[in-house]
């Protein structure tokens, strides 16, 4: 982690772990992912297609819900996160 002082390139957001420091790298890809995917879809008022819809599927049965899970995941971080490629 970096100290937000110290910011030494254009990708970079707040530490949710730290305060007063800041991710960058591979780590800020990291944490945009963690909070694309735990953010509920339609959750952000501004921002309405921003998230996953993974939480629609916690109460299906394991065979049902675990496909939808990884279509709605990948979808949600190949929609947001254009630093990464997901297959």
């Amino acid at each position: 982690m970096t100290n937000i002082e110290n910011i030494n390139t254009s990708q970079w957001q707040a530490s949710l772990s730290e305060f007063g420091e800041v991710v960058t790298g591979e780590n800020d890809i990291r944490q945009s992912i963690f909070i694309i995917i735990s953010t509920v879809l339609g959750s952000v008022p501004y921002m309405p297609t921003f998230g996953c819809g993974l939480f629609d599927h916690i109460d299906k049965p394991i065979i049902q819900s675990a496909p939808l899970i990884a279509r709605d995941m990948k979808s949600a971080i190949t929609r947001w996160e254009d630093r990464v490629n997901v297959t």
